[in-house]
């Protein structure tokens, strides 16, 4: 079997959308308390995302032109190259998902104050 390497890509990008899953859950599910991410730390999430989203999407598109114009199917077959691209988008939701900002800790007003307001 010569598609080994697609099969092994394809299960990495499957474990990639459970981690990122996982990562929503717990940030969705666990607040961060206010003040306990250092705004600097918080920025340069925010400012390295788009730098990561762009490599790759050059990344994908030198794969891309590669495979299709060079004759890159010699190399790699169908499956190989789609678990490749399927890693790199699934590494993309991950890093979504993991840059995401955290949502705040409020305090919980009682119920009966809600009903009043």
């Amino acid at each position: 079997m010569h598609d080994w390497l697609g099969i092994g890509l394809i299960a990495t990008g499957l474990a990639l959308i459970a981690a990122s899953l996982l990562k929503h859950r717990s940030r969705r599910l666990s607040p961060v308390r206010p003040g306990s991410i250092r705004p600097e730390f918080a920025a340069m999430g925010q400012i390295v995302r788009p730098l990561i989203f762009f490599a790759v999407g050059v990344l994908a598109l030198k794969i891309s032109l590669f495979y299709f114009v060079f004759g890159g199917a010699g190399l790699l077959t169908a499956l190989d190259y789609a678990g490749l691209m399927f890693v790199l988008a699934t590494y993309c939701g991950y890093l979504v998902a993991a840059t995401a900002r955290p949502r705040q800790a409020t305090e919980q007003r009682p119920a009966e104050a809600t009903w009043a307001a």
